[in-house]
């Protein structure tokens, strides 16, 4: 949970804190405060992490993003880059994160929880394209097939209690077409990358986005007319 969700300040909570995680790749501007000598995590004996994922490796300049600011976290994390694992924002991957980040930026809405929004039609959408790989991944929760995979994972999300769409989040059908255009202009890299490569217009990624408005068997049906 973002502690601007709480309602409470840090220094509500600064007794009750042990480690404090930032995303260097999405604050900037906390090291840049940093720097300047605010030093409120040293001065309550709160550990520092900083994710250097997204951020480290020279992508920014320095070996890590935060040798910048002169900043001397107390752990960073890096492992993921470092193995060659995928870092989503820079790797440009996965069409339901591309078509996300739209709905981030408009209703600030919870990253996590807009991906269990959408997720579930995207699988359903694409599934054709890689039937062997999503034929794994839905073998491992409790399906059989490619076809599988979708349905599974709504049910997975529901167990979870995050059957959410993007109604929930306060999307309203007249915000499709302005979603559907800032998708293509800030995530083209996760549109070219999509298996099929059917999602890189206005008209089918509109689609897409109806489909995942209300969740119900109708817009199901509306996505796998997409896949078609």
């Amino acid at each position: 949970m973002r502690l601007a969700d709480t309602g409470l300040t840090f220094q509500d909570i600064k007794d009750k804190v042990n480690m404090y995680m930032i995303e260097t790749y999405e604050r900037f501007d906390f090291l840049a405060d940093h720097a300047k000598g605010v030093y409120m995590y040293d001065e309550n004996d709160i550990l520092l992490l900083l994710d250097e994922v997204q951020a480290g490796w020279g992508r920014c300049g320095a070996l890590m993003s935060h040798m910048n600011y002169d900043v001397k976290p107390d752990i960073v994390s890096m492992a993921k880059a470092l193995g060659g694992g995928m870092v989503i924002n820079t790797a440009g991957v996965t069409l339901a994160h591309g078509m996300e980040h739209p709905v981030s930026g408009l209703k600030d809405a919870v990253h996590g929880v807009g991906l269990a929004a959408i997720e579930p039609a995207c699988v359903e959408a694409t599934c054709r394209y890689n039937r062997f790989k999503f034929g794994k991944v839905s073998r491992l929760i409790g399906g059989l097939t490619a076809e599988d995979c979708g349905p599974r994972l709504r049910s997975l999300l529901k167990r979870l209690d995050m059957d959410v769409t993007l109604a929930d989040l306060g999307i309203e059908e007249s915000d499709i077409p302005w979603l559907a255009e800032n998708c293509q202009k800030v995530s083209a890299g996760n549109l070219a990358n999509t298996p099929g490569k059917m999602f890189c217009n206005q008209a089918s990624l509109e689609g897409l986005y109806r489909a995942t408005l209300t969740g119900t068997q109708e817009d199901d049906r509306a996505s796998e007319q997409l896949s078609a």
